[in-house]
């Protein structure tokens, strides 16, 4: 019979609603500088904000030396859990709410399927800043376009076949 403390419970992600009993060590409750969710949110805002970084923090009612701990900690949690193997779900938490932070930062540009075919192949050649600089877009902005075009094509047989299409004819034109 097992020890009925090397047993959890872990929910699994937001894709399913199941749960299931995982052996694993028994491990104390995970104690978190911040919410993931705030974590992620603060994380953005220093990213995109034109605001000085300590504005920013103090918003947050945190100061340039504790978010420097707040950061090691979950980065060093979010490693360590990413290294043991098996389900990641404070992971998959804080990459949700990352997505979500970068959506409600700003909006999607407007581009065409193709123009988002030029720009693969441009990301790809060139790298993200150089290809983003030319078309006057803000690199935060390629997370948004990543997502919407992955969400749109993936939805979207006729949009995936011209996105194809103009991905093929853009690297014949060698973009």
């Amino acid at each position: 019979m097992r020890d009925a403390g090397t047993w959890r419970m872990f929910a699994t992600t937001r894709r399913s609603s199941t749960a299931a009993l995982l052996p694993c060590r028994a491990v104390p409750p995970l104690e978190l500088p911040l919410p993931v969710e705030t974590f992620a949110r603060i994380s953005v805002q220093l990213e995109e904000s034109s605001a000085p970084r300590a504005e920013v923090l103090a918003g947050h009612g945190i100061d340039d030396v504790r978010w420097g701990e707040v950061r090691g900690r979950m980065t060093r949690v979010l490693a360590e859990e990413a290294m043991a193997g098996g389900a990641t779900p404070l992971g998959d938490a804080f990459a949700a709410a990352m997505a979500e932070a970068r959506d409600a930062a700003g909006p999607v540009p407007e581009m065409s399927v193709e123009a988002w075919a030029e720009l693969v192949l441009d990301v790809a050649g060139r790298g993200v800043t150089a290809a983003l600089a030319e078309r006057r877009l803000p690199e935060p902005s390629y997370f948004r376009l990543t997502r919407h075009w992955t969400r749109a094509l993936a939805g979207d047989k006729h949009l995936a076949r011209r996105y194809a299409k103009a991905f093929s004819r853009a690297a014949r034109a060698g973009h």
